[in-house]
């Protein structure tokens, strides 16, 4: 699991920290580096909470709800044009990388509860501002070298000294994108979908607020 850090200079420029990627192999990494660059806000790559399903006390597996029904906050960001893997009971059933991703997210979101949390998806963050960006062809899939090109722009049209040796791949790169919601969402620059007691809220940038606070563009 990766993890970007970036700081928010006073005059509001965006910029990585000293090696600012990491790779953890547990949840006791990730909480040490977030306390080390005194982190005042983290989004995570993850779900927040689920509608009904639940992780067993002993983190064992899940009580599953009868009912299947879809998280408002999946809803209503698949509306915003942005594919994404629902967290239902299908998905705990029957996808076992993504039951245990699930899983690992809600204990991320228990844990370290004096720091605050949101959810995020790097995929619609990039999105978003790909359109406001005016661009108009089709954001390529991150699994090619097109795609993780176009996400590395967009990442540089916020955090100007964004090195690309630091972001060498695509899971480094959506870590960066969450660093990257979180400084927005910490701005004031983020809107969030869904209801909190319905599986929690998804945040995405808020671009239209974006624009106005870079006069029109998405550049600082």
């Amino acid at each position: 699991m990766p993890s970007f850090a970036i700081r928010v200079l006073d005059n509001g420029e965006l910029f990585p920290v000293e090696e600012p990627l990491r790779w953890h192999t547990d949840n006791g990494s990730f909480w040490t580096r977030v306390k080390e660059v005194s982190a005042q806000a983290v989004a995570i790559d993850g779900p927040c909470g689920t509608v009904g399903h639940k992780l067993r006390e002993d983190r064992s597996g899940w009580s599953l709800a009868s009912d299947d029904s879809k998280r408002p906050a999946e809803i209503e960001v698949n509306r915003e044009g942005v594919n994404l893997f629902w967290t239902t009971r299908n998905s705990l059933e029957n996808f076992d990388g993504a039951s245990r991703w699930i899983a690992r997210s809600l204990v991320l979101f228990e844990e370290s509860t004096a720091i605050p949390k949101i959810e995020t998806h790097p995929h619609g963050v990039f999105l978003l501002i790909h359109r406001a960006l005016g661009l108009t062809d089709p954001l390529p899939k991150k699994n090619v070298a097109q795609g993780r090109s176009a996400r590395f722009e967009i990442l540089r049209a916020l955090i100007p000294k964004l090195d690309p040796n630091t972001v060498p791949n695509h899971d480094a790169l959506d870590a960066a994108c969450a660093a990257l919601m979180a400084a927005l969402h910490q701005g004031g620059l983020s809107k969030g979908y869904g209801e909190e007691s319905l599986g929690g809220k998804i945040w995405l940038p808020d671009v239209e607020h974006l624009r106005v606070r870079f006069n029109g563009r998405l550049f600082a």
